[in-house]
Formats: C-alpha cells, sequence, structure tokens
C-alpha cells in the first residue's frame, strides 16, 4: 500500500511547556535534548481483505494505537484521532493547554482537543467484526 513517512524533530522543552510531551531519554540523538519521531500514514486496502481472509479492522486499530502508546509515541493531529479520550491525554502533556483554557474562558464554549480531532462516527466499535471469518489464513 502506499505509505507515508517524514521525520520529525521534537525538542525537549520540560514538562508543561507545550502540548508535545518531552522525549523520553531513550528517545532523545546521543548528546541532544530533542529526538527523532515520524509521522506514519498507512493508505489503501488492508491485503487480508484483497486475499479474502479474515480480518477485524478495530483490533487491528486498537494494537496499533496501543503500540504508539507503549513506545511514548504520539498521533499527528490532522485526521480522525480512534483512541479513547482517556488513552488519548496520555499521549500529549495538556497542562499549558488548560491552563490557557481557563484564562480565556474556552472551557463550554470551544471543543476540547480530543472533541476535535475523535472520529464522528464510532469506527472502531462499528468496525469490531470479522471479515471473511469463515476463511482460513494460511
Amino acid at each position: 500500500w502506499p505509505l507515508l513517512i517524514y521525520p520529525c524533530k521534537e525538542w525537549d522543552k520540560g514538562a508543561g511547556k507545550g502540548q508535545l510531551r518531552p522525549p523520553r531519554q531513550s528517545q532523545k540523538c546521543p548528546g541532544t535534548d530533542w529526538g527523532m519521531f515520524f509521522d506514519l500514514g498507512i493508505y489503501g486496502v488492508p491485503g487480508y481483505l484483497i486475499r479474502k481472509e479474515p480480518y477485524n479492522p478495530s483490533k487491528a486499530m486498537r494494537r496499533f494505537n496501543e503500540l504508539v502508546l507503549s513506545v511514548g509515541g504520539h498521533p499527528f493531529l490532522y485526521a480522525d484521532q480512534f483512541y479513547h479520550e482517556a488513552e488519548f491525554e496520555q499521549l500529549f502533556d495538556l497542562d499549558l493547554w488548560r491552563k490557557v483554557r481557563v484564562k480565556y474562558h474556552a472551557d463550554g464554549n470551544f471543543p476540547g482537543l480530543w472533541e476535535k480531532v475523535r472520529a464522528e462516527v464510532d469506527i472502531i466499535k462499528g468496525g469490531d467484526r470479522v471479515f471473511f471469518a469463515d476463511k482460513k489464513r494460511d
């Protein structure tokens, strides 16, 4: 399938200094205060579906989300996100964002960050089924 991969340099500005959590020490390039991350976009129809093999898209997406969370990554926010709200909040440092929302009276007047990027339709719930369940994988 077509893949979108592009690098992103992320600095450690300290906790509470921005939306991104500081890179873990193990993620920083040696001798620097930054780490190299990448954005990954996967497009197209999964091979399992093309081959008419059993496939559960919700479970596949949940496994991918769990991987991103476990390695200290985060999603880029230009597309719908399929994290539950509590998981989403683990991915970002929202302390400064919350302070700014209070200062400018955004609460109750504007949606929160997760509300802006979550999918409008619960695709995880809707896709939680196995396509071609009667087929066996080789």
